[in-house]
C-alpha cells in the first residue's frame, strides 16, 4: 500500500509539473516603463513574450501605440497625457488580452543641475532626472566650450563639458519633450568678470572764433596832382 501511494504521488507531481513548465515557456505580460512618469513624458510599452505585432491602448496615452517585433517581444513608444493619475494599458496577443497599470505624476519643475562653481577651463557636470524629462538634443550654455550630449543612465541623463575661460555667471538650458518652454539653471565660472565697455561721451564741437575784418587799404594820392592854395590872391 505504501508503494502504491508513493507511485501515485509521483505521478500526480509529474502531471502538475507539465502545465507549470508550459506556462513558464509561454509567459506573456504587458509592461509600461518606467511605471511612474511625469506628465507628457515618453513611455516604452512592451508585450513581453509576444512575437505578433499588435496595438496597445490606454486613456493615459496620447494615442494608441503600435507594438512591433523586437526580438522575443513586441515594443513601441508613446507619450503619456498631461493629466496626473492612475491608468491602465491593454493589448492582445493571439486573441488574449493583457493589461498593466501605471502612474502619471505632475512633478512640476524638473530636477536639472550643473556644477555650480567651476574654474575657467574646468569640467562641468550636468544631470537631469530621467522620469521627469525626456531630453531632446543637447544641454547648451554660452559658458560651455561645446554642448553636452547627455548619456541616459538608469535614473537620469548626464554628461560633461568644459567651461570657457571667461569668468562670470552663465545660464545652462535643456529642452524636455512635451514641455513648451526650456528649463534653465545658473552656474559661475570663477574669477573677476570683465568690465563692460562704457559708451564714450559725445564729442564736443568747438565753434571757431569769428574772423576779424580785413584792414582797409590806405588811400594813396597820385603824384603831380595840382596843389590848391589857401584861397588867397597873389
Amino acid at each position: 500500500m505504501g508503494r502504491k501511494i508513493a507511485t501515485l504521488l509521483a505521478a500526480l507531481s509529474m502531471i502538475a509539473a507539465v502545465p507549470a513548465a508550459a506556462q513558464a515557456q509561454d509567459e506573456i505580460y504587458l509592461e509600461v516603463w518606467p511605471p511612474a512618469l511625469t506628465v507628457n513624458a515618453k513611455v516604452n510599452v512592451s508585450l513581453v513574450g509576444c512575437r505578433t505585432p499588435t496595438v496597445a491602448t490606454s486613456s493615459g496615452f496620447v494615442s494608441p501605440v503600435r507594438l512591433e517585433s523586437a526580438g522575443n517581444n513586441v515594443e513601441g513608444t508613446v507619450n503619456v497625457v498631461g493629466e496626473a493619475g492612475g491608468y491602465t494599458a491593454t493589448a492582445e496577443c493571439a486573441g488574449k488580452p493583457y493589461s498593466v497599470q501605471f502612474v502619471v505624476q505632475d512633478l512640476g519643475e524638473i530636477s536639472f543641475g550643473v556644477t555650480q562653481l567651476v574654474e575657467p577651463g574646468g569640467e562641468i557636470y550636468a544631470k537631469v532626472i530621467r522620469n521627469q524629462c525626456s531630453i531632446i538634443g543637447q544641454i547648451t550654455s554660452p559658458g560651455f566650450t561645446k554642448p553636452i550630449y547627455p548619456i541616459t543612465q538608469q535614473y537620469w541623463h548626464e554628461g560633461t563639458t568644459t567651461a570657457i575661460a571667461t569668468p562670470g555667471t552663465y545660464t545652462a538650458t535643456v529642452h524636455c519633450e512635451g514641455k513648451p518652454e526650456p528649463f534653465t539653471t545658473l552656474f559661475t565660472i570663477k574669477g573677476t568678470p570683465p568690465t563692460s565697455t562704457s559708451t564714450p561721451p559725445p564729442a564736443t564741437t568747438t565753434t571757431p572764433p569769428a574772423a576779424k575784418p580785413a584792414p582797409k587799404a590806405p588811400v594813396v594820392k597820385p603824384k603831380g596832382a595840382p596843389q590848391t592854395g589857401g584861397g588867397g590872391t597873389a
